[in-house]
């Protein structure tokens, strides 16, 4: 559906000027108005005037018209005029509504999107019912006696509901409260074919409450959704509508969540409930914070939040409870909120959402679901219904618009494409090549992280920069020095990784964990799912990655998919039995505490512990490579190895609280140990700062492939390549703005060069980029570096992919003309490629490479043998 369309946002603040004279009781606040229009760049300057609201004498007024009966309708209409004549009484602010009025009824067609934008500082502004304002333009009465700020003047009401100049009377205005998010996460698009809803039907049997006609609503919602794929949650269906089952539930990833329920301020007055039920089958009364920050937490949270109370008794119920529910939802960072404010009869409430949802699917054309459009024709609907402003919409798009695409490859060849790529994976002629997006499911996304940043430490350059981390890392890095900028980069990491999976945490982590043990913790939680991209890339037979972020989730699932518990338990008791020899001449060199003989004991022990812990499944591989990485002592291995075995009271054995990793001689014992049983996978960086006499020292790590002629990447053993650093050795990460530059030059003039393995994998085989943005620094680097190497030539025998979310409005102006430059832009840097674009999310891609793999193969990924 495309229309002209004219955007008017009107921002609420307080005042700090002092209340002018005549005004009585009432607040004072700020009003800017911002007009946006298509042809009419200047009016983008906004204009501001003050708003004199008299809150009181408002709710009370709402209270009397919520209790008015058969005369509702004068109080309905006098609420309506009060609070229009406050909201326009600067003449600034009216010219400006009343132009924005008149373009959009001068333009064929257009519309007029209203966002109403209240601060969060001013919350008690949503207790308002901005809804039922009038049009200024058709009320000469409204501008009589505009300097006395009273509301005593009696305005001449009309007798008939249809001539009443609601402001909300047509599909033309799109009107809905714009919340500002302390979510830094953005909206993704979502694939067509995944729109979901999941509705709950809380019935609780408490005292006070009335029970539910679960049937009947049932009924209402299949008929209300027909439109879309629905699953309906009730207690009949269930163990009970609980949170817990809401949360399991969604977690499937649906993209609506519908719940009715039943809602009350708590006792205390501190908040909003809403009654859900309990094992028992009781009211669990659950706060709107708490509701916003268990839908925060999911990996796919819903993207629209419709909440409507039973109806019951009388056909009157007072929703006002869960309207209050939607800016907390949205400023945790649900996308939209729809709800009902004040008591709404029965049948609006069906009519409503009724002809809402058959609009949803086809409100907003090919690219995505224009929901304040399908609230404007709901509302145009119940025109004869005096509580037809009811419905209030919270949301956090601009737009106003959920967007879908189709996942899919850029050209008409996609049987073509996919059929190519998965010869070569299968030939094993096939390098991955991954980006940041791909841990996402971990963190979220790199914007976010860098949204974070800038936000705590004051980034001062405008808004658009705030998502770039290169930019924000740099200018910390030069304000606070480089040590500072990686802990606040850590620390944003750290503080997403806990919001998000901090309810799927074994008790013994917490906020205040070691980061690596976060992000160890957090890639176990999304291997859970079969089509985690990370667990499906570790299950296809890639004997070498690259990866441009700076995580281990790559390794991690590469030792949970390709290790077997008897061959760990083999190299554990080999490592073991080697360290015992080596420890031994250690003690008796006196280069280490402890008596021989209690160490070999406590030895022996260890190593009975470790037999049973991996017949349980324990990985006790992973739990000595993070330690032995991490510089470690023998004693804080095992403790690490307790609180993975989740027995964080286990005691120590006696000799090793003293057995520490000091003096060169127990360090080489130890390296000499755990090399001859090195395990997979192998991890090697790129170390560009290597040659460099002024650069601080680096901890490399393992020894470099260059010094290991025993090394070749296979699928026993695969190379993991981090060219742009790791966390586990963060003076390595690559960055900031300048440090990339820096590495592009010594990446052309360094003698430092990428190993030979490395740099065949690169000019021989398929590349597969999954996870990279349009503006990607690494990206471009390493395309930079790959065409440099002079291998094009044998690149082109081969097909390629790069996955890349499809451009939205969001971020975007134009997304059209920026998909189009972005495959220019690819085409341009390497245009010998012949790159194919699969346009989607990483999880998009790897769920149908995963699903073809399948049928290419005859069996899941990973479950093939990948040693030969």
């Amino acid at each position: 559906m495309t229309f002209p369309l004219f955007h008017l946002q009107i921002t609420l603040r307080r005042s700090d000027a002092p209340a002018a004279a005549g005004q009585g009781a009432t607040e004072q606040y700020t009003a800017s108005m911002v007009l946006d229009s298509p042809r009419h760049a200047e009016l983008l300057c906004p204009v501001t005037g003050r708003v004199h609201l008299d809150l009181n004498a408002l709710t009370n007024l709402a209270r009397q018209w919520d209790g008015a009966g058969k005369n509702d309708h004068q109080q309905a209409v006098e609420y309506g005029w009060r609070l229009t004549r406050r909201l326009f009484h600067d003449v600034e602010l009216r010219e400006r509504f009343q132009l924005a009025m008149t373009l959009t009824a001068q333009a064929a067609g257009a519309r007029l999107r209203i966002q109403l934008c209240i601060d969060n500082e001013v919350p008690e502004l949503h207790e308002i019912r901005w809804e039922s304002l009038l049009n200024p333009a058709d009320l000469n009465w409204l501008l009589a006696d505009p300097d006395s700020g009273e509301d005593s003047i009696d305005p001449d009401l009309p007798a008939d509901q249809e001539e009443i100049p609601w402001l909300l009377a047509n599909e033309i205005i799109l009107f809905s409260r714009l919340i500002y998010s302390n979510d830094l996460r953005l909206d993704q698009s979502r694939a067509r074919d995944k729109l979901r809803a999941l509705v709950g039907i809380a019935d609780p049997q408490a005292t006070g409450l009335a029970r539910v006609q679960v049937e009947l609503e049932v009924e209402h919602v299949q008929e209300s959704l027909k439109g879309l794929r629905v699953d309906v949650l009730t207690a009949k269906a269930s163990d009970r509508v609980s949170l817990e089952t809401l949360i399991a539930r969604l977690q499937d990833g649906y993209d609506i969540l519908y719940l009715i329920c039943h809602g009350r301020r708590n006792p205390l007055q501190t908040g909003t409930e809403l009654a859900l039920e309990n094992a028992a089958g009781g009211a669990d009364w659950v706060s709107g914070k708490r509701l916003a920050n268990r839908l925060n937490a999911l990996r796919h949270r819903p993207r629209l939040v419709v909440l409507t109370a039973c109806h019951g008794g009388e056909g009157l119920t007072t929703d006002g409870v869960l309207a209050a529910v939607g800016p907390c939802l949205a400023s945790e960072g649900i996308p939209a909120v729809l709800a009902m404010q004040g008591p709404v009869r029965m049948e609006t409430a069906r009519a409503f959402f009724g002809h809402f949802f058959s609009q949803l699917p086809r409100s907003g054309g090919e690219d995505g679901l224009q929901i304040d459009s399908a609230v404007a024709s709901a509302r145009t609907r119940m025109a004869e219904r005096l509580d037809r402003w009811m419905p209030v919409l919270f949301t956090r798009l601009k737009e106003g618009r959920l967007r879908w695409y189709d996942p899919s490859f850029s050209d008409a060849n996609t049987e073509r494409r996919w059929q190519s790529i998965l010869d070569s994976i299968e030939r094993e002629k096939c390098t991955p090549i991954l980006g940041p997006a791909v841990s996402e499911a971990l963190y979220g996304s790199i914007r976010a992280v860098a949204c974070r940043v800038a936000k705590k430490w004051n980034f001062p350059l405008g808004e658009h920069w705030h998502e770039h981390l290169s930019r924000v890392t740099h200018f910390l890095e030069i304000m606070e020095r480089q040590q500072t900028m990686l802990s606040a980069v850590q620390s944003a990491i750290q503080d997403q990784l806990w919001d998000r999976h901090r309810h799927n945490f074994p008790p013994s982590l917490t906020s205040k964990s070691l980061f690596m043990e976060l992000l160890s913790a957090a890639g176990k939680v999304a291997r859970q799912s079969p089509d985690d991209p990370y667990q499906v890339l570790a299950g296809l037979p890639f004997s070498l990655y690259l990866v441009a972020n700076p995580d281990p989730a790559l390794e991690d699932a590469l030792c949970e998919r390709r290790s077997r518990p008897i061959t760990k338990l083999k190299k554990v008791q080999e490592f073991i039995q080697l360290l015992e020899q080596q420890l031994t001449q250690s003690v008796q060199s006196g280069v280490a505490g402890g008596n021989l003989l209690q160490v070999q004991a406590d030895l022996r022990k260890v190593q009975d512990s470790v037999s049973q812990a991996l017949l349980a499944g324990s990985d006790i591989i992973l739990c000595l490579r993070s330690a032995r990485e991490g510089g470690q002592s023998i004693a804080g291995a095992l403790r690490l190895l307790a609180n993975r075995l989740e027995q964080p009271g286990e005691p120590l054995p006696s000799g090793f609280e003293n057995l520490k990793l000091r003096g060169e001689q127990l360090n080489d014992a130890l390296d000499a140990a755990w090399k001859s049983v090195r395990t997979l996978p192998r991890r090697e960086l790129y170390r560009w700062k290597e040659d460099n006499p002024d650069a601080d020292p680096i901890n490399w790590g393992e020894v470099h492939l260059g010094q290991d002629s025993s090394y070749t990447p296979s699928l026993e053993e695969p190379l993991v390549y981090h060219p742009f650093g790791h966390w586990q050795h963060e003076q390595t990460v690559v960055l900031t703005e300048d440090q990339f530059l820096d590495y592009l030059i010594h990446m052309g003039s360094s003698s430092v060069e990428m190993p030979t393995t490395v740099k065949e994998a690169l000019s021989d085989r398929s590349l597969l980029f999954i996870g990279f943005e349009m503006d990607d620094w690494s990206l471009r680097i390493l395309l930079r570096y790959i065409l440099s190497r002079g291998g094009s030539r044998k690149l082109r025998r081969h097909p390629h992919v790069a996955v890349q979310l499809d451009p939205d409005r969001s971020r975007h102006s134009d997304p059209k003309q920026a998909r189009e430059f972005f495959e220019k832009s690819l085409g341009g840097q390497a245009a010998e490629l012949d790159i194919a674009i699969f346009w989607g999310t990483v999880e998009d891609f790897t769920r149908e490479l995963r699903a073809r793999w399948r049928t290419h193969t005859n069996c899941d990924v990973g479950n093939k043998e990948v040693t030969r």
